[in-house]
């Protein structure tokens, strides 16, 4: 059976099937039963993305960096900060992602929405009417371009032998009473950072972390075809980073 056979398609370019787990070692286990590819991690360098999204966190970020690094057996040469290429810049990132997104959405459900959108939510309504908007957009040739361009660039420079840290989100988690406009703002800052993984085709682990009595969510990236081996990886650190029973 395919890994998405019996799924409902949303955008076919970025669906997949992720998991949620408790604790790293059930993620691993699951990882292990449903993903079949085998390509083993070999970390040798330790990227963490730099940018202004990031510049504005606290300390602990560099120094959980550093932590996963020490865990990974590596030298302070091999921890490095990445800075995407300008015309790879989160925010060029993710409009390419909401632009694909969008038209493969529309695609879908486009004719079933003509007749049902009275029952959506406002804020989903707002993001089908701008996929609505992109069926005969003159720069979504282009939005393929730039990802499969982005695909060949992150996937070259992870391989098997390098990781790439970042946040998980662009901030702490918003309070429940906000506002929706205020909402959308966060969901978009966050966005810039979890398109990355899925523009380039490779996996991601998002895992909670505790620093300095703090807690937060890192991600690790990892190239093409390696989700077992990251999940085995985090299943090693994931204890190391957070020291609560949730991780253990």
């Amino acid at each position: 059976m395919a890994l998405l056979d019996g799924v409902a398609p949303l955008a076919t370019s970025f669906d997949t099937v992720g998991l949620l787990a408790n604790n790293p070692t059930i993620l691993a286990q699951a990882g292990a039963a449903l993903y079949s590819n085998s390509e083993v991690l070999v970390p040798h360098q330790l990227y963490y993305l730099a940018d202004p999204i990031t510049n504005a966190l606290s300390d602990n970020y560099v120094k959980t960096v550093q932590l996963i690094g020490q865990l990974l057996g590596l030298s302070s040469q091999q921890i490095k900060p990445l800075r995407l290429p300008s015309l790879f810049n989160l925010h060029q990132l993710h409009q390419t992602f909401k632009r694909i997104q969008g038209f493969e959405a529309w695609h879908n459900y486009g004719n079933w929405l003509k007749n049902h959108s009275a029952n959506l939510g406002s804020d989903i309504k707002a993001h089908f009417q701008f996929a609505a908007s992109i069926q005969n957009d003159y720069l979504l040739d282009g939005a393929y371009t730039l990802k499969n361009d982005f695909s060949i660039y992150l996937q070259d420079l992870l391989t098997n032998r390098a990781l790439l840290v970042l946040p998980t989100t662009a901030g702490p988690a918003p309070e429940k009473n906000i506002d929706l406009e205020t909402g959308e703002q966060i969901r978009a800052q966050t966005q810039q950072l979890t398109t990355i993984a899925g523009l380039a085709g490779v996996p991601q682990v998002a895992l909670p972390v505790t620093i300095n009595h703090q807690d937060d969510s890192l991600s690790l990236i990892s190239g093409p075809e390696t989700d077992v081996s990251l999940l085995k990886l985090i299943k090693k650190i994931g204890p190391f980073l957070n020291p609560s029973p949730i991780a253990k």
